[in-house]
């Protein structure tokens, strides 16, 4: 508007006589450059976004690459382990030390229980104090460990990554399902026949979705497994842990992103299939772990207090005490019960 101000007032004070089609055609002109600067930044910020991307890549690429699945760096030596274990499921550290990278503090300061075969137990804790680095020591995760883990008295540093992991059921806090078939995410090494992984959809009561999909087994996941809620790709992942019928479960937070029924489904089936197997599961939700075995409390990478449940909650000024109480009132209470319940007292 001003340029078309300017244009008119100034056309006889240049020197020269400007026509009106030449002043029009420059109007339009600059209306069109405008608009063009417009597009240029918005271009210029995409691109930027999307090199962030190439920048990631890059990043990943000059990672240096997990040590060899089936070989154990010197001096120990491979130990080789029967189709069997682990039997008990008996798990125990002892002075154990994690961080991510040689230059970073230690995020596991020497924590030190056992956890006896068949046992569940709950870990608990503030955000930082070393709950998920403690479950990625237990898969050999971290790139720098100390201290010593053994699984029914097995050293398991000494178990090559390939045959360890395969050992263990892990549930996820994020569902993680890929761009294949139903099947092939249940069974991604074709180990099972159709019946045991139906069978395993049917105990985490997602047998009759699958079958109303019209595909069955063979039915297409979207990328991440967006055919299915949240809540239905968690019972999924589920299904998968069960398949593998190993004495040992690990569960990060796997209720942290599902409502109260879907977390329902989820314990009742660990319950079932899971009765005779050590559980080990990060809580959300503190009831979907006060009728545990045991509870490990973690701050700061250290163990704060470790034990049964009702015996925790006996000491008021205890970690595990202040955590309930902080939940309400009515919640403290119901905690209480069911704590107390789940020790066999009246």
């Amino acid at each position: 508007m001003a340029a078309c101000y300017l244009a008119v007032i100034f056309r006889h004070h240049t020197g020269l006589e400007i026509e009106p089609a030449i002043l029009g055609l420059a109007l339009t002109f600059l209306i069109q450059l405008a608009g063009l600067f417009q597009w240029t930044v918005r271009q210029s910020a995409e691109a930027e976004n999307q090199l962030i991307s190439v920048e990631r890549i890059l990043e990943f690429a000059g990672l240096d690459a997990e040590k060899n699945l089936d070989t154990i760096e010197p001096p120990l030596e491979v130990l080789e382990v029967d189709e069997e274990w682990p039997k008990e499921g008996g798990i125990i550290f002892e002075n154990v030390k994690a961080k991510y990278r040689p230059t970073l503090d230690y995020a596991l300061k020497g924590i030190s229980f056992e956890i006896k075969g068949g046992e569940k137990v709950g870990v608990v804790g503030r955000t930082g104090s070393g709950k998920s680095t403690l479950l990625q020591c237990i898969m050999r995760l971290p790139d720098v460990v100390e201290g010593l883990m053994s699984v029914d008295g097995t050293d398991t540093a000494r178990v090559p990554l390939r045959t360890f992991r395969k050992k263990f059921a892990v549930i996820p806090q994020t569902p993680t399902l890929f761009n294949v078939s139903l099947r092939d995410n249940l069974d991604p090494f074709a180990e099972f026949d159709e019946i045991q992984i139906w069978k395993a959809l049917e105990t985490v009561q997602m047998k009759d979705v699958i079958e109303g999909l019209g595909e069955g087994l063979d039915f297409m996941l979207s990328s991440g497994g967006g055919n299915f809620s949240v809540g239905q790709r968690q019972l999924l992942c589920l299904s998968r842990a069960i398949l593998t019928k190993s004495k040992v479960l690990i569960m990060d937070e796997s209720a942290a992103n599902v409502d109260q029924l879907t977390d329902t489904k989820l314990q009742e089936a660990v319950k079932t299939v899971f009765a005779g197997s050590t559980v080990i599961s990060i809580a959300h939700r503190l009831e979907s772990i006060v009728e545990y075995d045991k509870i490990l409390v973690l701050g700061a990478g250290e163990v704060l207090e470790y034990g049964a449940p009702a015996e925790l909650l006996n000491d008021k000024e205890g970690a595990f005490f202040g955590m309930v109480q902080e939940t309400g009132k009515e919640t403290s209470a119901e905690l209480h019960r069911r704590a107390k319940l789940g020790r066999g007292e009246k």
